[in-house]
């Protein structure tokens, strides 16, 4: 018999490996508009580096390049000035993936190209400066912005957390991240192992609260939403992730994560059946917003379908 604590750990390590290949696999396709094998300044080298720059590079080419086609010979004389004045704005970014970002951004939008882009997803900058001496993690972290956009949560986490201590709470909580910090160090620059570790220390960030009330029976639905990838466990989890915009999959994870600690507090008293209605219960899916990934039944409304096994 599969115990409560075997599932909840083979969901957490398929979710993460979900969104980790999916991550993986997209960051190989996403190819800029210049060759990286002649890539020789600390821009070029960080476009080519990540997925999302790396394809924000090869929309504002393509954007240019219509306009070009698009207006007389003296019109196409000044574009050629703007595109030139603003590389150089772009370069001044240096390697700041966040700066590139931005400015990658702000130019589609300027080229007439904002209709097209999805919803912005949170800044690519790290909670830390990105300029001076940094170790190999901090290094992956401002290199990757998925990584980036998981550091800024996991500090926002942080921040919510220490509101909550006393005085010498917070002392507490500062000497345990300070040596939470020496333990995800020694991931280096895998990210994967960066990944895990700062989505594992969101969640044990958050309090975990349980409250549950019979309601009337909802059944769940599990359905795959268009760009998507679903993966099905030899427990019956039905995964999807969203594959159109891999810059933002990681963010959902911390909520899938936050769930999993509460399941395993809200079951520790309940029968084996409670389990099993609440892992049936418990499907990811891509919310309607298209960045988030979260329980297409939400938390409430499991625990109350399957409050009466416990």
């Amino acid at each position: 018999m599969i115990t409560r604590s075997v599932w909840l750990k083979r969901f957490e390590a398929l979710v993460i490996g979900a969104v980790l290949s999916v991550l993986s696999a997209t960051m190989a396709v996403a190819q800029p508009s210049f060759d990286c094998g002649r890539a020789s300044t600390a821009t070029e080298h960080a476009i080519c580096r990540s997925s999302t720059l790396s394809r924000l590079d090869s929309e504002m080419a393509a954007i240019y390049t219509a306009q070009r086609r698009s207006r007389s010979e003296a019109q196409r004389a000044q574009l050629s000035r703007e595109q030139g004045a603003w590389l150089r704005e772009r370069n001044a970014c240096g390697g700041n993936t966040g700066c590139l970002d931005r400015a990658m951004r702000d130019r589609i939008a300027t080229l007439g190209g904002a209709s097209r882009q999805a919803p912005r997803p949170p800044a690519a900058s790290p909670s830390f400066s990105c300029s001076g001496s940094l170790n190999s993690s901090e290094r992956a972290i401002c290199d990757v912005p998925e990584l980036a956009r998981l550091d800024w949560a996991l500090h926002d986490a942080y921040q919510r957390a220490r509101s909550r201590q006393s005085s010498s709470g917070q002392r507490v909580l500062r000497d345990q991240q300070l040596a939470w910090l020496r333990s995800r160090n020694r991931c280096g620059a895998d990210a994967g192992c960066l990944a895990r570790a700062m989505i594992e220390r969101s969640a044990a960030l958050e309090p975990q609260t349980v409250s549950r009330q019979p309601t009337a029976r909802t059944q769940p639905t599990t359905r795959a939403q268009p760009d998507t990838t679903c993966r099905t466990d030899g427990l019956g989890f039905n995964v999807c992730v969203l594959t159109r915009n891999p810059g933002a999959l990681a963010l959902g994870i911390l909520g899938a994560m936050a769930l999993l600690s509460g399941a395993s507090r809200a079951g520790s008293q309940c029968s084996p059946a409670w389990d099993r209605c609440y892992s049936d219960c418990a499907s990811l899916s891509r919310q309607s917003d298209g960045h988030l990934l979260s329980l297409s039944s939400p938390r409430s409304r499991c625990e109350s379908r399957c409050a009466e096994l416990c």
